[in-house]
């Protein structure tokens, strides 16, 4: 008989697999963020931890939407979170796979012109 995951255990495969989606150069930092995870959680709490991840996932990769579609719209995407052993009882597609099996989407990479902000300088304000 297995035991159902705890909640602290499935939050950090949501944490993780978000941070394995991140490009190659980023994994070394990515796989430190998941070790500090256990010792953050407390104190900052599931959403700000995953909400941290997101961002700093979507400063590493640019998404374009080129659907055409208009407007907002609510789904429930199923999924199994990317790992090296997954829980036995965990089972379902990637998350690749099921944005395009379940909501018909396609994502593939592909370089393009991106706006930046370079900072070339930056000093304290002074006293005055």
């Amino acid at each position: 008989m297995t035991r159902p995951p705890q909640p602290a255990a499935v939050q950090r495969r949501i944490y993780g697999t978000v941070l394995r989606l991140h490009p190659a150069p980023f994994r070394q930092f990515a796989r430190q963020m998941l070790l500090d995870f256990d010792d953050a959680l407390p104190q900052r709490g599931f959403t700000q931890l995953l909400a941290d991840a997101i961002v700093s996932l979507a400063r590493q990769w640019t998404a374009v939407a080129l659907t055409g579609l208009a407007g907002s719209y609510g789904f429930t995407l199923e999924f199994a979170p990317e790992e090296a052993a997954p829980p036995p009882d965990q089972s379902g597609p990637s998350i690749f796979t099921a944005v395009q099996d379940q909501l018909g989407l396609k994502l593939t990479s592909a370089k393009g012109p991106v706006e930046v902000l370079v900072i070339d300088h930056i000093e304290k304000p002074s006293q005055n």
